[in-house]
């Protein structure tokens, strides 16, 4: 087995020259030395010679079991004649971030299905591409598929590092015209385009990637947090884990017993920090800095409010409150307000499918704005289903929720919301802002039905049909958020009069 300097050498030959004929498709030996030269880092200014070539074919062959072919019919271009496998196997994604374990996987074919492989897709179709043209300071120009926005735009960047983390590929580069600000940072896999520019670019002087990620953890770079000292209490079991695997370069053990163990760290504990924290579980705890640890009981909070709430959609069409409910009712002489109505796809929060407004000013409905949303996370269950009856089909096309509420901002700017059972509207609206990291405005919310129930003690029930009736709004065409929104702007204004 390969197992020297020199091995590893030629392990990083044959991949190029994988890569290279599979990107091209076809392509004869003149051409393949062509490229071969103008990549100065691998070929040291030297061509491959035929016989040397002839060579590595086979060893191709013989290490990766794919099969390098001449075409002949007088063009005489090279060929991987069972490309198919690179893609079906994960074997690209394999040979662009497993090449420090090449010599270990090398001869391995007899094993290969015996032999399971993290597959990253998102390196797959640009990395090459984006590596070359941080070789040669080349300007990108990229389209790129917003999920906030859900829209795409073709801009210039000008790439400055790449970054793998959780299985994704991201690039980080300052755009043509922003080049005096902070890079952005882009996922490889929301690229839809991306052409190299005869364009070239000065890199920063002071600008290094490892000082860039100084003290962050995975890929967002916060720089509104301070570098500071984290202590985590960690069970023995788990213990035994992270020392073998850090979380992070700075960790260090300053505590340990039959029972636990205490580690420090010294790092921003931004958003993937604290992700990377509750993926441990019950076995972690953060025990400083403060703010840091009631920010984990909060996400927690809210995650085991997901599992008591399992029947929430059901409990807002009966009109049962939710014990834990802000008991806020709206003040007398309200008139302006917009009344807001969601409909979700599962029991995820941030399923929002369709939204219903209805903006009321000086006491008179003035507008009114519906529209689907596709939702997140994208499926549907059975009971929502058959609460609206909406399913996958309706909203497949539609727009992403940032697209919908960039149009509801205008019409709600200044208003208080208005909702029956405001937990599950605003509980909604948290939610979806988070799933898009968005920030929330921190909207005020006011609830009907508590008021309903203060109104109206004698109603047998206070859900939003019979709380509407006993106003005196009579409709038989509840049929979706908007129908619901009017209900409950019509009991605001004649029970807040």
């Amino acid at each position: 087995m390969v197992n020297n300097e020199r091995g590893q050498g030629l392990i990083s030959k044959y991949v190029w020259v994988i890569e290279t004929i599979y990107q091209a498709g076809k392509i004869s030996f003149e051409e393949l030395n062509k490229k071969w030269l103008l990549d100065m880092d691998i070929s040291r200014g030297m061509e491959i010679p035929k016989r040397t070539f002839d060579h590595w074919k086979s060893a191709i062959a013989d290490l990766f079991g794919l099969y390098i072919e001449n075409e002949g019919k007088g063009k005489y271009r090279y060929y991987i004649m069972n490309e198919e496998d690179i893609s079906k196997d994960g074997l690209r994604s394999w040979l662009y971030n497993t090449l420090c374990v090449s010599n270990a996987l090398a001869g391995t074919q007899s094993v290969k299905d015996r032999i399971l492989l993290e597959y990253v897709p998102s390196g797959q179709k640009y990395l090459q591409s984006i590596i070359k043209a941080m070789k040669e300071n080349r300007v990108l120009n990229i389209t790129y598929y917003d999920y906030n926005k859900d829209e795409e735009n073709c801009f210039d960047v000008h790439p400055y590092c790449v970054k793998l983390f959780r299985l994704r590929w991201y690039l980080v580069a300052c755009r043509t015209y922003h080049h005096e600000q902070d890079p952005d940072i882009y996922k490889l896999d929301c690229i839809k385009d991306l052409k190299t520019k005869d364009e070239t670019f000065v890199m920063p002087k002071n600008w290094n990637a490892k000082e860039y990620y100084n003290g962050c953890f995975g890929i967002n770079v916060d720089q509104r947090l301070d570098i500071q000292s984290v202590k985590l209490k960690v069970s023995a079991g788990l213990a035994n884990n992270i020392r073998d695997l850090p979380i992070h370069e700075s960790q260090e053990e300053v505590e340990c017993n039959e029972e636990y163990s205490i580690f420090s760290y010294y790092l921003r504990p931004g958003f993937n920090f604290q992700q990377e924290l509750l993926w441990n579980g019950e076995d972690l705890e953060v025990l400083e800095p403060l703010w840091l640890r009631k920010e984990i009981a909060r996400k927690i909070k809210r995650m085991l409010n997901k599992y008591i709430n399992i029947d929430l959609a059901k409990r807002k069409r009966r009109g049962t409150p939710f014990n834990s409910v802000n008991r806020k009712v709206i003040s007398a002489g309200l008139k302006d307000f917009a009344a807001i109505d969601f409909e979700t796809a599962n029991y995820e929060r941030s399923s929002i499918c369709s939204v219903g407004v209805v903006i009321v000013r000086n006491d008179e409905i003035v507008d009114s704005f519906y529209s689907l949303i596709r939702p997140e996370p994208n499926y549907y269950n059975n009971i929502c289903s058959n609460l609206h009856g909406l399913c996958q089909q309706d909203t497949d096309k539609a727009p992403a929720f940032p697209k919908v509420w960039a149009q509801i901002e205008p019409l709600i700017e200044g208003l208080p919301l208005v909702a029956h059972n405001k937990v599950f509207e605003e509980g909604c609206l948290k939610a979806v802002f988070r799933a898009y990291q968005m920030e929330y405005p921190n909207y005020e919310f006011y609830d009907t039905l508590i008021a309903s129930k203060q109104k109206f003690p004698d109603l047998p029930y206070h859900q939003l049909y019979t709380v509407a009736a006993a106003c005196g709004y009579q409709s038989e065409n509840y049929q979706n958020a908007l129908s619901y929104a009017e209900a409950c702007a019509w009991i605001a204004r004649k029970i807040f009069e």
